[in-house]
C-alpha cells in the first residue's frame, strides 16, 4: 500500500541520516567491503554479492568463518529492519536473492535459535505463516518471496550468505 512504501522510504531516509551524522565515515570499524552496524549492536556485516556463488547453510557458514565472522542472528526489530532495507538495495542492483541468517532447529524441531549464541529466535523475524515446512526445511533464510522475512529452508538449498562480526 501507499502508507507501507511511504513508511518505508521514510524508515530508509532516517536510519540513512542517522548513520551519516551520528557514525560517520571516520568512525568506520569495519573492513573495506564490509557494512557497519555497530548502532544497531549487529557489528559489521559482510553481504556476500557474488551472484555466480551460493552456498548451502553449512558451506555459508565455512564462508563466514574463514573471513573470522558467523552468520547473522536477529535480536532486535530495528536490526530486522536495517538488514530488510539493506539486502532490499542489494537485490535492486544485482536481482532477487535468499540470505542465510544463523537461525536452525536442527535436531530440535520446532525450537529454533540463532546457532553462535544459542538464544531463541524471536517470533517477529518470522515470514507470516513461517515456519512451516517442518523436518524438510531446518535453516532460516531472509526471503525476498516473503518480503525478507525469516523463512525455513532447506538447509541443502542454495542462498547467499550475510557475515556478522561483532
Amino acid at each position: 500500500s501507499y502508507f507501507t512504501s511511504t513508511m518505508g522510504v521514510l524508515k530508509f531516509i532516517f536510519l540513512f541520516v542517522f548513520y551519516s551524522v551520528v557514525v560517520g565515515s571516520e568512525d568506520n570499524p569495519c573492513d573495506p567491503g564490509w557494512v557497519q552496524g555497530t548502532w544497531l549492536g549487529l557489528g559489521c556485516l559482510l553481504f556476500n554479492t557474488n551472484t555466480t556463488n551460493t552456498y548451502t547453510w553449512e558451506q555459508a557458514n565455512v564462508y563466514c568463518e574463514q573471513r573470522n565472522a558467523s552468520l547473522v542472528e536477529i535480536y532486535t526489530v530495528e536490526q530486522l529492519d536495517f538488514l530488510h532495507m539493506e539486502v532490499e538495495l542489494i537485490d535492486g542492483l544485482i536481482g532477487d536473492h535468499f540470505w542465510w541468517t544463523a537461525g536452525s532447529d536442527m535436531g530440535f524441531e520446532g525450537n529454533w535459535i540463532w546457532m553462535r549464541s544459542l538464544t531463541p529466535v524471536a517470533e517477529w523475524v518470522w515470514a507470516t505463516g513461517a515456519p512451516n515446512d517442518g523436518l524438510n526445511a531446518n535453516c532460516m533464510q531472509l526471503n525476498s518471496d516473503f518480503d525478507y522475512g525469516g523463512y525455513d529452508a532447506p538447509c541443502d538449498a542454495n542462498s547467499q550468505p550475510i557475515c556478522q562480526k561483532l
